[in-house]
């Protein structure tokens, strides 16, 4: 399968703790297919303004580091990929669809992989503006039993107790999230 230019092949969407980096490492280690680590990306072009595009040489500098920034640890390979392409391009405006192509296609070539995909779970949050930008791209969308989710989340991030202004606090969260969810999931 050839990648279109300019898209994503697919995305894996879901909210945090619903098994996306369980579906994302099961993929990666398909030998045509690369995912990286959680990238951030969608979140920092928000963050910036530059959904599309990057108006400003700043934007995309930012971006860049904050991509480094989030791949170091995780995944090297990646992170090498994002070094590569800022040492290459060290300032740039345009439209942000082939840079993001462009990591792509790297990650793919030093993974020997023929096909990559994007995952991050807070990228759910910004669903409706990634379909527009990246309409040719397929979704994986996951939604796991939001009981289960609660559970994970008090298990991964409050030491396994369930008290009752976690519990609160976080059932609101999951549900905001699962509003975000398209309506055919």
């Amino acid at each position: 399968m050839t990648q279109p230019a300019g898209n994503i092949p697919f995305l894996l969407l879901g909210p945090g703790r619903s098994g996306t980096t369980l579906l994302a490492r099961i993929l990666d280690s398909h030998p045509d297919l690369a995912v990286p680590s959680e990238t951030w990306m969608f979140d920092a072009l928000f963050r910036l303004g530059a959904a599309k595009v990057f108006a400003r040489r700043s934007h995309y500098v930012l971006f860049m580091n904050e991509l480094w920034e989030h791949l170091q640890h995780d995944d090297v390979v990646a992170a090498s990929v994002i070094a590569q392409l800022a040492k290459d391009r060290p300032a740039y405006t345009g439209s942000v669809r082939p840079l993001v192509q462009a990591f792509g296609e790297q990650y793919c070539a030093r993974r020997h992989a023929r096909m990559w995909g994007e995952k991050t779970p807070s990228h759910l949050l910004r669903v409706a503006t990634i379909q527009k930008s990246f309409a040719d791209s397929p979704m994986i969308l996951i939604a796991r039993d939001p009981r289960d989710v609660l559970t994970s989340y008090a298990e991964a991030w409050n030491q396994g107790r369930y008290e009752d202004a976690f519990i609160m606090r976080n059932a609101l969260r999951i549900k905001r999230l699962a509003g975000y969810l398209p309506e055919n999931v």
